[in-house]
């Protein structure tokens, strides 16, 4: 009973820590927020809206 309570504060401790970094790769992460990283995930980059998106209108830019 004894070593159960330090594996138990380690296991949370542990859990605690690494559940936020697991959390941020979902199936629909966020869109990349630079032209560079936007460019290398393989989107187009909307200069007039500063922002990344999969799709876009023949006018060039994002489709809502």
């Amino acid at each position: 009973m004894t070593k159960l309570f330090p594996i138990v504060v380690a296991l949370g401790l542990a859990f605690a820590f690494t559940a936020p970094a697991l959390a941020s790769t979902g199936p629909n992460p966020a869109p990349p927020t630079m032209q560079r990283t936007c460019v290398k995930a393989g989107m187009k980059w909307d200069a007039h809206q500063q922002r990344c998106c999969k799709d876009m209108t023949t006018k060039g830019h994002c489709m809502m």
